[in-house]
C-alpha cells in the first residue's frame, strides 16, 4: 500500500497455488476452524468452554463448522482436548495446496492462534477471523498475528462473543 517492497516469512503462502480438484464445490455454510496446538498442561479449561461454545453459536447461525488442522500437531491436540468428535475433521495437512483449496471453498474460516489459514484466507478472499487464543492474558497473543490481521484487512475477535457478533447476519468481511 505504500509502494515499499515488504518481505513476508510467509510469501510462500501468498504466491501458493490452490489445487483445482473436482470433488470440492464451494460452500456458503461451511466454516474451518483452525486450533493451534499448545501443551496439555498449559490448556485450561476455560479454553475449551469457549471453543465449544464456539461451535454452538456458529451452529446457531446456521453454519456447519469443520476443523483443519494445519500440522500433525494440530491434530493431535483436538484429539488431546477431546473435541475431534465435536465437529468433522478435514485432514490433509500435509497438503498445503488442497488447504488452500479447501478454504477457499469455504464460506469463511476462523484461526485461534495460527498464522497460515489467515494468509490463505487473504489470498483466496475468503473471510477471515483471527480469534484470540481463550484464557490467555490480554496481551500474551502472538504479535505477528495481529500485524498480518492489520495489514491485510482481517477481522480479529479478543472473545468468542466478539468473534461470533462478525457472523450475525452473514459472515465476516472479506480481507482487502
Amino acid at each position: 500500500r505504500t509502494g515499499a517492497t515488504v518481505q513476508h516469512a510467509g510469501d510462500w503462502a501468498l504466491v501458493l497455488q490452490a489445487d483445482r480438484a473436482a470433488d470440492l464445490t464451494a460452500s456458503p455454510r461451511r466454516i474451518a476452524l483452525v486450533l493451534r496446538e499448545s501443551a496439555l498442561e498449559e490448556t485450561q479449561w476455560g479454553y475449551l468452554e469457549a471453543v465449544e461454545r464456539l461451535l454452538e453459536g456458529l451452529r446457531a447461525r446456521g453454519h456447519e463448522p469443520f476443523w483443519l488442522p494445519f500440522c500433525p500437531e494440530d491434530e493431535r491436540f483436538l484429539g488431546e482436548v477431546a473435541l475431534c468428535a465435536a465437529a468433522p475433521l478435514e485432514r490433509c495437512w500435509w497438503n498445503p495446496r488442497r488447504m488452500k483449496q479447501i478454504l477457499a471453498t469455504s464460506a469463511a474460516v476462523v484461526s485461534v492462534g495460527r498464522l497460515h489459514p489467515l494468509v490463505f484466507a487473504a489470498t483466496t478472499g475468503t473471510p477471515a477471523v483471527s480469534l484470540a487464543i481463550p484464557g490467555r492474558p490480554p496481551g500474551t497473543q502472538p504479535g505477528k498475528l495481529h500485524d498480518l490481521c492489520v495489514e491485510l484487512g482481517i477481522a480479529e475477535a479478543a472473545t468468542v462473543p466478539e468473534a461470533l457478533t462478525l457472523f450475525d447476519g452473514g459472515l465476516p468481511p472479506r480481507p482487502d
